[in-house]
């Protein structure tokens, strides 16, 4: 056999060798490499359309659903406030201080009044809203937060909770930016506040008052299934006996015409805006400089302002009255009266308010008519400086109680006691009318902004007010 044959001979033979072990080699995995090829391709091709479309759904969540924490800022109005953050660390704060953590508790005793600033995404259009936690009243911030990018689909969102006392609530939101703010009380009652306004909501015993003074709300029932609108002038109440939202029908009405100042449609002289009718305003100095009385901003919140300056150095006034007519306005029959003002005060140059306690930088005065067929004057002074070297009285001769010191430059509500127990356990004749209320600054130099001033009649305390005057 020559050399060719035997080399093709041993060729065939390995040929069919490698044959015999490829078919083996398949036999013994039951499946066909090709087939094992295309399913490898197939998985990959799967796994690369997950990573996109997640990819996608993630960009898609950034870009347009993403969320950065709102700023929060915490001002002292009134006292001390007591803050505690998520890791348990409590700290009592006087003055101003940021909120960067979230949740946080605020708890204010007995003659603590703070305010909660939430800041708008735009700097320049100022906050979207103040919430001021009365005296004897504790929440906890549970989150705030804008949208990432001003193309989201999301809008601005705040939630609070463990709510127990009381809260006003005032929301500016020029540009459209708040869903809402939601307010869950220590019962888990609900109200969603909705709209540019003025609010205040109570928990008291477990259950949740809603009082819309301008606005739109939704309170919740109990099991979240149903709720009710709370419109402007109305008030709701929710919890306890109470598993559905119930108006509340013993009306307590506000006496005072164009009172909310921010809400009210100025009247405009020479580009300057005012009060308008039914208000009526005047100036009076023992000597110049005078002062004005204009309508003005505080941090994007409207309200009446009094100023005076250039180093006076006598005695003025200036205020705003509203007459309730001849006969004045009745209080036969009612056993609850309430005044209600929020103020700011920028300056004031007397300390305390003078040396006859007669000259606060914000003055409210009540007339009134008894019985007896007599008249007399109700004050309350307000003012934040006191200097320690200047021994002034703290209360005006003839008056019932004192003055009442307050932070500068922080927005204070200040809220009566029902003055016709307190007067009559003064020994007062009974109150038969109103004849007029005024406010007023007084002193020499001074800076005063007034948001609203509202004067309260009724038979009951329509929603139990948790704080009082001190």
């Amino acid at each position: 056999m020559s050399a060719l044959s035997v080399r093709l001979a041993s060729n065939e033979f390995m040929t069919e060798q490698q044959t015999m072990t490829d078919t083996t080699n398949e036999n013994e995995v039951g499946i066909p490499m090709g087939r094992i090829t295309w399913g490898v391709l197939v998985t990959a091709f799967v796994v690369f359309c997950m990573i996109c479309l997640a990819s996608t759904i993630g960009l898609y969540g950034f870009i347009f659903r993403s969320t950065v924490p709102m700023s929060a800022t915490l001002q002292i109005s009134r006292g001390t406030a007591l803050v505690t953050n998520a890791d348990v660390t409590e700290r009592g704060y006087r003055a101003e201080t940021t909120l960067p953590t979230r949740p946080v508790v605020i708890n204010n005793s007995a003659q603590t009044q703070s305010v909660l600033v939430f800041g708008s995404a735009d700097p320049e259009r100022g906050p979207l809203a103040l919430l001021t936690l009365q005296d004897n009243s504790e929440i906890r911030l549970l989150s705030a937060e804008h949208p990432r990018f001003s193309w989201s689909v999301l809008r601005s969102e705040i939630i609070l909770d463990s709510f127990d006392g009381e809260l006003d609530i005032f929301v500016f939101d020029r540009g459209n930016e708040l869903s809402d703010i939601r307010i869950i009380d220590v019962a888990g009652n609900r109200v969603d506040i909705l709209d540019t306004g003025r609010y205040v909501i109570s928990s008291v015993n477990n259950r949740m008052y809603v009082d819309t003074r301008e606005g739109n709300a939704i309170i919740f029932a109990t099991d979240e299934r149903s709720a009710v609108s709370v419109t402007s002038g109305q008030q709701y109440r929710v919890g306890g006996d109470l598993n559905n939202p119930s108006r509340v029908t013993t009306y307590r009405e506000n006496l005072i015409d164009k009172g909310l100042f921010a809400f009210i449609q100025p009247s405009v002289v020479d580009d300057a805006q005012y009060l308008p009718y039914p208000w009526g305003c005047e100036v009076r100095q023992d000597n110049l400089p005078s002062s004005t009385y204009t309508m003005d901003y505080w941090e994007g919140r409207r309200a009446v302002r009094y100023t005076r300056g250039n180093g006076a150095e006598s005695h003025g006034e200036t205020n705003c009255s509203q007459s309730f007519g001849p006969d004045g306005v009745s209080l036969q029959g009612y056993t609850f009266l309430e005044i209600e003002t929020t103020v700011l005060i920028n300056y004031q140059s007397l300390s305390k308010c003078g040396q006859e306690g007669s000259e606060c930088p914000l003055m409210l005065r009540l007339r009134f008519e008894t019985e007896d067929g007599g008249t007399f004057e109700w004050i309350q002074g307000l003012y934040y400086a006191d200097d320690p070297n200047r021994d002034y009285p703290n209360q005006c001769s003839g008056c019932l109680q004192a003055n009442l010191q307050m932070n500068q430059k922080v927005w204070y509500t200040y809220r009566s006691d029902n003055l016709i127990a307190t007067l009559s356990a003064a020994g007062y004749p009974p109150l038969t009318s109103i004849k007029d209320i005024k406010f007023y600054a007084s002193g020499h130099d001074y800076d005063v902004f007034v948001s609203e001033l509202g004067l309260y009649r009724g038979w009951v305390d329509v929603v139990p007010q948790v704080s009082q005057a001190e």
